[in-house]
């Protein structure tokens, strides 16, 4: 089903540029936040016909409401997330989904690495991407594992990071990344690192790694854990560590004299 009045394709193509020039968006910027190709955007900017799913698609991404498309029709359903998680449309964070190894310093003193597991997935109920992570080895003949953490995901719209929040009873961990690049994710982890008697906040740097598009988790379980010097991955991965630590991270510095 196409547009077929073009008098609204044109009063949609302006409504559209008056949103891409509010937000100060490229077509570029409106095609990735969409997950359309610049094209699509381009035909829609200059009123050609288009599904009433792609207009939909794009005026969310935008912020843009429409109560009905074309000619009295209801609009085909669609999957946006809410506006203050980044109203960032379903089918432009499909890649997302999938289990990663993530990999960080260990929060002491201590030279380990350690290696978690995190799935991202799409909720439908929330309509929008969620996350948990598997911090405990078990063995595989020992059912599922619990995550130990799990949360929403916020995608910025004027931004390049994604952040993965967990709030449990008013304890705060945040998770902020660049978007994906090479099947890998690149930032930092803040959250609070235990001591025998307190908590203090602690980061490190975080490397996420795609290793699988599926969602099950329980052929990873055998590989969380510790990577001490010495093993036969620690070099590589502390390597990219000291990479995203002098790259991705900006660390704020004192100007005293």
């Amino acid at each position: 089903m196409a547009w077929a009045d073009a008098k609204e394709c044109k009063a949609l193509a302006e409504r559209i540029g008056r949103g891409l020039a509010e937000k100060r968006w490229t077509q570029a910027k409106l095609a990735e936040a969409s997950g359309y190709d610049e094209r699509t955007i381009r035909n829609v900017l200059k009123a050609r016909p288009a599904r009433p799913k792609t207009i939909v698609e794009i005026c969310q991404a935008l912020g843009i409401t429409l109560e009905s498309v074309g000619g009295g029709h209801e609009p085909e359903s669609v999957d946006v997330a809410a506006e203050p998680y980044g109203a960032y449309a379903r089918r432009s964070v499909t890649n997302y989904i999938g289990c990663y190894f993530g990999y960080r310093r260990a929060l002491s003193v201590s030279p380990e690495i350690k290696r978690t597991c995190y799935v991202i997935d799409w909720s439908e109920p929330e309509s929008r991407l969620v996350f948990c992570e598997y911090q405990k080895c078990i063995p595989a003949d020992q059912g599922s594992a619990e995550p130990q953490h799990e949360g929403d995901i916020y995608i910025g719209s004027d931004t390049n990071l994604i952040h993965l929040m967990t709030v449990f009873q008013g304890a705060v961990r945040l998770v902020t990344l660049t978007k994906m690049r090479d099947h890998a994710l690149r930032g930092v982890v803040l959250t609070q690192g235990e001591r025998p008697a307190f908590y203090q906040p602690s980061v490190s740097a975080l490397l996420l790694n795609k290793v699988a598009d599926q969602l099950d988790v329980r052929p990873f379980y055998g590989k969380i854990g510790t990577l001490p010097p010495g093993d036969p991955e620690y070099e590589l991965i502390d390597a990219r560590l000291r990479k995203i630590e002098a790259e991705v991270i900006f660390f704020a510095q004192s100007q005293a004299a």
